[in-house]
């Protein structure tokens, strides 16, 4: 057992999706430069018992490309598979190369699906400072956004607890060994609730995703970024916010009855007029992701065992928000008029805030109607 005492921080919303990949960090700081020697069998031991928690974690895909993917138990693990460790002198160019990993993590497919769970850790060892950083990417049937905070989560606490020498004897030469992971492998959102499903919603799904787009055209299509059948390259950037400025934006999102989320949307929104063209585009739309975590039961009679908050799993949804060509239009001719290019006019910061408000209303209304009417209740309709 090592004796490094761990303390650190975890991102709990720096998650990126890409790829079907996602992406978050945990910085841990040693407590002293000698314990890094231990470093690798003390992280390999966390990242085990994590993974011991996680039956998501442990299996794989069989027919991954097929119309009727399944689960596959697969009872052992080999952690020099799934584990990296990178050695950063902390010179000029080691946070490139963080960002370089990261990108490639994000373009890296993964393969075997059905002899290997699909993730990854990658670990990056700072020689100057006693701190490390770990890296976490996924593959999305694997787990959602949240599921890459609760990782983090279990793996941070896993550091800091003292493990009896006997409790990881699965774990021999990196190799896991486990039973079944079907008894406790996450069950489906409708397992759990019941998903209502409206007449008018059904229809309405039916007929967006059937009717000949070449006679029924949808605005909102982002026809102007057609699908490439080259490998799309990541571009990954990471800025800070000082506290103040944050403090003041939230205080303001609260003012004009609004949340950052929604005002991330109204920004984006004024910002892709002013970049893309009539010609190209007179209406956008955005998704918002929805946590389904929160509607999910911690009793269920048949799954007692279950603490959604506190599971790797894929509950997530998605709503969608629109913007028509009538605000699309009048954004753009504010963005005209304006004078001062590198600020907001006030027409203008009204659009991104009255646009802000109305999705924040949108996204309230979706998460009171709980489950009904969700996009994942007409699964049950897809054959493939």
């Amino acid at each position: 057992m090592s004796s490094i005492n761990w303390q650190g921080i975890t991102s709990t919303s720096t998650v990126v999706h890409l790829s079907s990949v996602g992406i978050p960090f945990l910085i841990v700081s040693l407590a002293t430069q000698s314990a890094s020697a231990d470093l690798a069998g003390a992280v390999n031991s966390a990242i085990a018992r994590v993974v011991a928690q996680a039956p998501i974690l442990q299996v794989g895909i069989l027919g991954s490309e097929s119309k009727k993917p399944v689960w596959i138990h697969l009872g052992r693990l080999d952690l020099n598979e799934h584990v990296q460790y990178v050695s950063l002198d902390d010179s000029a160019g080691s946070e490139q190369a963080v960002q370089d990993t990261i990108e490639s993590q994000l373009d890296t497919r993964f393969f075997k699906l059905e002899d290997r769970p699909g993730w990854r850790a990658t670990v990056f060892k700072h020689t100057e400072v006693q701190f490390i950083d770990i890296l976490f990417t996924w593959n999305h049937p694997h787990g959602d956004g949240m599921s890459g905070k609760i990782f983090h989560e279990l793996l941070l606490k896993t550091l800091r607890t003292k493990t009896p020498e006997d409790s990881l004897k699965s774990l021999s030469d990196c190799k896991l060994v486990f039973s079944d992971s079907s008894v406790k492998f996450p069950p489906a959102t409708e397992q759990l609730v019941a998903m209502p499903i409206s007449p008018l919603f059904l229809v309405k799904a039916l007929w967006n995703d059937n009717k000949p787009t070449s006679v029924f055209k949808t605005p909102t299509n982002a026809d102007w970024a057609p699908i490439s059948s080259m490998p799309y390259k990541t571009r990954f950037r990471v800025f800070d916010v000082e506290t103040s400025v944050t403090s003041n934006v939230l205080a303001a999102c609260r003012h004009h009855k609004t949340t950052l989320t929604a005002l991330l949307h109204g920004l984006t929104l004024v910002s892709l007029s002013s970049h893309i063209d009539d010609a190209k585009a007179t209406a956008f739309a955005s998704s918002t992701a929805i946590d389904q975590r929160r509607f999910l039961p911690s009793d269920h009679a048949d799954f007692p065992w279950l603490e959604p908050t506190k599971t790797i799993a894929n509950y997530v949804s998605i709503m969608d928000h629109e913007f028509n060509n009538m605000l699309v239009g009048r954004i753009r001719q504010q963005i005209g008029a304006n004078k001062q290019k590198h600020l907001l006019s006030r027409d203008l910061l009204g659009n991104v805030w009255s646009t802000s408000a109305r999705v924040r209303r949108e996204i309230q209304r979706r998460l009171d109607d709980r489950l009904k009417n969700d996009l994942v209740g007409l699964m049950k309709f897809v054959p493939d």
